[in-house]
């Protein structure tokens, strides 16, 4: 689901089933959220304050996405 595009109640449900998914699995609680493609979705930060979990963000993408050698994937982030 690309969160810009669903409804708050949607946002709230994905966040927190992830965070439930995570805890099932590991037994550990999540701190941290990145909302995929660093698309930020309605009531996303409030949903993550209550929740306790500290959005991730980027500053540089690399490009990881689209088949590049590794070298040059570094090489772009160097740049």
């Amino acid at each position: 689901m690309s969160l810009d595009q669903a409804t708050e109640r949607e946002v709230a449900a994905d966040i927190l089933d992830g965070a439930r998914s995570i805890r099932t699995v590991t037994g550990i609680d999540s701190k941290w959220f990145r909302p995929p493609y660093g698309i930020n979705g309605l009531g996303m930060e409030a949903v993550c304050r209550e929740a306790g979990l500290a959005i991730a963000g980027w500053s540089l993408d690399a490009g990881d996405w689209n088949p590049h050698p590794p070298e040059a994937l570094a090489a772009h982030l160097r740049a």
